[in-house]
C-alpha cells in the first residue's frame, strides 16, 4: 500500500505524534548520550537548529529531523532525527524524502558530525546510505557506551 509523503519544515505541534510512535532504538540513544527525553530534544532540536523538517505519511509526523549549529565558530553541523516505527513499515518513502536534506545541510554547514548509538544498526545503515562515513565505536554520552561518530563533508571542501 503506497503512502502519500510530505517533506515539510518541523513545527512544535508535531512532537506528539512523534513521541507517541517513537523507535525505542531513538529512545535509547538519546536517553544513552544525554539523559534526554524524545520530547526534551525535539523541543531543543526546533529552538536551536538552522532548519528543520517533519516527514509525513498521508498527513501524519513520523519523522522529525534537522540540523543545529556546533558552535558559533561556523561551518559545523550537528545533523539529528527522530523516527516513528512507520517509517520502519514504509522505508523507501522516507529514504527518498531524506536524500533531499542532505544538500540543504550541507549548503548552511561544510562540515556534518554527530553521533550514533553502536546498538542502532538501523541508523548505522541508513547514515552510510546516505553518504556519511561512520568511525569505530568509541565511549560517548552520559553512560560512556559505545557510540560511532559520523561525518559527511562538502564535496568542494577539503580539509
Amino acid at each position: 500500500m503506497a503512502v502519500d509523503v510530505a517533506l515539510i519544515p518541523a513545527e512544535a505541534e508535531h512532537i506528539p505524534a512523534i513521541v507517541a510512535g517513537v523507535r525505542q532504538a531513538d529512545v535509547d540513544e538519546l536517553w544513552a548520550s544525554s539523559f534526554s527525553t524524545v520530547a526534551e530534544v525535539l523541543v531543543r532540536g526546533l529552538r536551536y537548529s538552522t532548519v528543520t523538517w517533519t516527514v509525513q505519511y498521508d498527513g501524519r509526523p513520523v519523522v522529525m529531523a534537522g540540523v543545529a549549529p556546533a558552535s558559533i565558530l561556523g561551518g559545523f553541523g550537528v545533523p539529528w532525527l527522530v523516527a516513528t516505527r512507520e517509517v520502519e513499515r514504509h522505508p523507501v518513502p522516507f529514504l527518498r524524502a531524506s536524500r533531499r536534506t542532505i544538500p540543504v545541510m550541507l549548503g548552511y554547514y561544510q562540515h556534518l558530525v554527530n553521533y550514533v548509538d553502536d546498538r542502532n544498526t538501523v541508523a548505522q545503515r541508513y547514515l552510510q546510505w546516505l553518504g556519511f562515513t561512520l568511525d569505530a565505536p568509541a565511549p560517548h554520552g552520559v553512560l560512556g557506551l559505545p557510540f560511532r561518530r559520523f561525518e559527511m563533508r562538502a564535496p568542494h571542501v577539503q580539509f
